[in-house]
């Protein structure tokens, strides 16, 4: 169930897609991290750099589409 409406009993209940907001934010956040200790380290791996802004990029987009579901829900 993408949305669910407001009741007294699930107040304060994580919604499923405000739960998968996180994680796809926390992803995100450890990509950046992750791409910054590569191209710090001396050896580069160019590849597996690409692979990774590429995946973040990814990420941002499911963010995207994600954010305006949870934010309709905050609001119902």
């Amino acid at each position: 169930m993408l949305f669910s409406g407001s009741n007294a009993a699930g107040a304060g209940v994580p919604r499923p897609h405000s739960t998968h907001l996180a994680a796809l934010v926390a992803e995100h956040d450890d990509l950046d991290i992750a791409i910054a200790v590569l191209w710090a380290a001396g050896g580069r791996d160019d590849l597996m750099i690409a692979r990774l802004k590429k995946r973040k990029l990814q990420i941002k987009d499911e963010i995207a589409l994600a954010a305006p579901a949870a934010e309709f829900c905050r609001t119902a």
